[in-house]
């Protein structure tokens, strides 16, 4: 009996310890980024980093960057409202999709909302418009 209280109170200690045992997903996350900018990202604890260059004619330049490690997940790649695209991250697969694109006549306050996730059933589907009935 004593044998398996001590057994039971190290495996209670093991996980107690790895506390990314218990931990849950964070994803999805969604961000708004301004145009030209780079954002590192608290949900790979400010270790990657999504940058975006110039919204223009419906679409923007993402990169994906291991800021920790100073290299490219992901170059920097043009992509439209909707579109998505898979990034490796510590042998783990994240996607990144753009799900609005905001681009103004005047001044520097272009953004996009980002969505991030370890999940593909995570995307946001594309809004299609109703077809209209002939009568």
């Amino acid at each position: 009996m004593k044998i398996f209280r001590v057994i039971s109170i190290i495996i209670l200690t093991i996980f107690a310890l790895n506390t990314e045992l218990f931990a849950q997903s964070v994803f999805p996350v969604k961000i708004t980024l301004e145009q030209k900018t780079l954002r590192k990202l608290s949900a790979f604890k400010e270790r990657v980093a999504i940058g975006l260059g110039d919204i223009t004619a419906g679409q923007v330049p993402v990169r994906i960057e291991d800021v920790e490690n100073n290299k490219s997940l992901l170059d920097s790649i043009s992509v439209k409202l909707y579109e998505h695209m898979s990034f490796q991250y510590e042998g783990k697969k994240y996607y990144l999709q753009i799900v609005a694109l905001r681009n103004f006549p005047l001044g520097s306050d272009d953004n996009a909302d980002i969505l991030v996730t370890d999940q593909e059933k995570d995307f946001v589907a594309i809004p299609v418009k109703p077809t209209p009935i002939e009568k």
